[in-house]
């Protein structure tokens, strides 16, 4: 069963336009990783000439403008995606409880304030959590109110350790199997034994092993 044809939205300002349908069509299916003659036939050419009108549509100065803008927007989208996850990360990865508290003059206590938090530095937040409390004197009557905040960053090791290894700083350790050198020369031996011997020395061999 054929597939659906990809067409690509042309609405972007600058992009060069096809204005025939099955070259358009040809060109976005070439662009979603099918090959010439391939994207010929799914365009509505025939199978025999499939082949030689997809090198000559790919030569095509229209056509082949086409392919290359799209695929220029794709390498950038791309990129953009790579910068906001290492961005992200690095938020996270390079917070400090610092942002998110201050020293209370009075107790000499940290309490938590994001007064001064930028949004860079909120975005590190996994969690918030406040818990209001009423105050009431001897009479029973209110007198004041109090909260307590806490809060949770999201995992700064894990964070930085992705990062490492995204640069390139970090790698994963090479695991190497180590083999016994008497085990080996008992397999070979017995190896050895099987291809030479009959099979009644083979067993004398095997229990002599043993």
């Amino acid at each position: 069963m054929a597939s659906k044809p990809i067409i690509l939205d042309e609405k972007e300002l600058g992009a060069p336009t096809i204005p025939n349908t099955r070259k358009k069509i040809f060109a976005d299916q070439y662009l979603s990783g099918k090959s010439a003659t391939q994207a010929a036939i799914d365009a509505g050419y025939s199978v025999r000439s499939a082949d030689s009108l997809g090198r000559q549509m790919l030569a095509q100065p229209i056509v082949a403008a086409y392919i290359a803008y799209h695929r220029q927007q794709a390498t950038e989208k791309a990129q953009l995606s790579a910068q906001r996850w290492t961005e992200e990360l690095s938020r996270i990865a390079f917070s400090n409880v610092k942002d998110y508290t201050r020293l209370d003059p009075e107790t000499g206590e940290l309490v938590v304030d994001f007064s001064g938090a930028t949004e860079d530095q909120l975005a590190a937040l996994q969690s918030v959590k406040t818990k209001k409390r009423k105050i009431y004197n001897s009479k029973g009557e209110l007198i004041g109110e109090e909260s307590d905040s806490e809060f949770r960053l999201w995992d700064k090791l894990r964070a930085a350790e992705l990062l490492g290894k995204h640069a390139g700083f970090l790698r994963e350790p090479e695991q190497k199997v180590v083999i016994d050198v008497a085990d080996r020369l008992l397999n070979a031996r017995a190896r050895l034994l099987t291809q030479r011997a009959e099979p009644t020395q083979i067993s004398q061999s095997l229990s002599d092993l043993g």
